[in-house]
């Protein structure tokens, strides 16, 4: 399986598991807080340096990695980098802090260690060409 299909799958089940815990849609919130953060990133990018990822791509995978950071007992964020951090790192904690059992039956069988060996700046630098 690629890694972007790997990617997708285990945010598909975080999606189908988080959104239909409440009425809010709380996975679908969150993956388009990354998906914002990831599109100011973007912006510092010159014209020149060609993106290795799309927007998607990346917010789903910045998405799925900090649920797993925090699932598999990564410490809370420090309350004081709010200002500068990512947003979207209290929102995961947040969510694995309440929904820490439904997000572990979301991720049964999915390879966790696989998704966090994946490097943001390795995949930005594989540039795709399209015909």
């Amino acid at each position: 399986m690629t890694w972007n299909k790997q990617v997708k799958d285990a945010s598909d089940k975080l999606a189908y598991t988080l959104d239909n815990i409440k009425w809010g849609s709380m996975y679908t919130t969150y993956l388009n807080e990354n998906k914002d953060e990831e599109k100011r990133h973007d912006r510092c990018r010159p014209a020149s340096v060609p993106r290795g990822l799309s927007i998607m791509e990346a917010a789903r995978l910045f998405a799925v990695q900090q649920i797993i950071e925090y699932y598999q007992g990564k410490a809370a964020p420090d309350q004081a980098g709010y200002s500068y951090m990512r947003h979207s790192v209290f929102t995961a904690y947040s969510l694995v802090a309440q929904y820490r059992t439904e997000i572990g039956e979301a991720l049964a069988g999915v390879d966790l260690a696989a998704i966090m060996a994946l490097d943001y700046a390795k995949l930005q630098k594989a540039v795709r060409y399209y015909a």
